[in-house]
């Protein structure tokens, strides 16, 4: 017969607003384990969000070149209109 393993888990509060633990040292602990895996999937995605933008942006002009002025334009109307209000 196998012997179950006697670790049994400690409940936690977390406040349900926050999300934070109650307790400081156990939500340092879980900011230091989080955050490195965070930094790294962040730092990703924002790469691979420059380099699609970069991409659409040369499709356009390869494909869509006679467009190109008229969607500056409205563009630009966008962001000044955005930037005036």
């Amino acid at each position: 017969m196998v012997e179950q393993p006697s670790f049994q888990p400690v409940p936690h509060h977390i406040h349900p607003v926050t999300l934070t633990f109650d307790e400081d040292a156990i939500e340092q602990e879980y900011r230091n384990d989080l955050l490195p895996g965070l930094r790294r999937q962040a730092r990703l995605a924002i790469l691979m969000g420059l380099a699609l933008w970069v991409l659409f942006g040369v499709t356009d002009i390869l494909f869509l070149y006679g467009y190109a002025a008229q969607n500056l334009a409205y563009l630009h109307t966008i962001i000044i209109g955005a930037v005036v209000d």
